[in-house]
């Protein structure tokens, strides 16, 4: 079915979303002291999780101080 697999959201990191590839979440978590992400069967769920988390007041963009 469309938009399923693994989907990754970033609640806190350099920028967070929804990310379709690992290393697109990892690319925002690497490094990041404080990063949070989870993993979720479909897009729609990592949507809501994130809009969770946003009405909760924990996503945050956290800027990276040292470059991959």
């Amino acid at each position: 079915a469309a938009g399923t697999g693994v989907w990754y959201a970033v609640c806190k990191g350099v920028t967070p979303g929804i990310y379709r590839s690992y290393l697109e979440c990892g690319l925002n978590v690497s490094g990041i002291k404080g990063a949070l992400f989870s993993t979720f069967d479909t897009r729609e769920e990592a949507e809501g999780v994130l809009a969770e988390a946003q009405d909760a007041g924990w996503v945050e963009a956290i800027p990276r101080l040292v470059p991959l």
